[in-house]
C-alpha cells in the first residue's frame, strides 16, 4: 500500500494522482478526507500496490493538486528476494496555507521485498 499525505489545507477539495515511470496510473485509488481540531483538513491517497521484478528501479510519483498549486514527489522502489515488512516516511515540503505533503510505504511483500527507498525532488 502507498500513502501520500496532504495536511493542514483549507478549503478542501484536494486530489491525488499517482504515476509509474512517468506515466498516470489510472483509478482505482482511494482518497480519504478529514476535517482536523484546528479547522484545517488531512487527506490521505491510497494505492494498492503488488510489486514484481518489471518493478526494480522504476520511479513512483505522487501529485498533490490544491488551488492551483501541487508539489511531485518521486520515490524509486529497489526490489530483491526476501521477506520484509517496510514502513518509510518521507516529508515533502511546506505549501502555502500551511499545507504540507509527505509520503509513507508501507509494504509486506512475499518472497519480494522492498530493499531501498530514495526521494527524488
Amino acid at each position: 500500500q502507498l500513502k501520500c499525505h496532504a495536511d493542514g489545507f483549507y478549503p478542501p477539495p484536494v486530489s491525488f494522482s499517482w504515476t509509474r515511470a512517468g506515466e498516470v496510473i489510472q483509478p482505482p485509488y482511494q482518497v480519504e478526507v478529514e476535517l482536523t481540531p484546528d479547522g484545517y483538513y488531512r487527506a490521505v491517497g491510497n494505492l494498492t500496490f503488488y510489486p514484481s521484478h518489471e518493478d526494480q528501479n522504476v520511479t513512483f510519483g505522487c501529485k498533490v493538486s490544491h488551488s492551483g498549486n501541487y508539489q511531485e514527489l518521486d520515490f524509486q522502489l529497489s526490489i530483491t528476494r526476501e521477506s520484509l515488512r517496510v514502513t518509510v516516511s518521507i516529508l515533502v515540503a511546506l505549501l502555502p496555507h500551511g499545507l504540507s505533503v509527505f509520503l509513507t510505504v508501507l509494504l509486506i511483500l512475499h518472497p519480494l521485498s522492498l530493499h531501498n527507498v530514495t526521494s527524488v525532488l
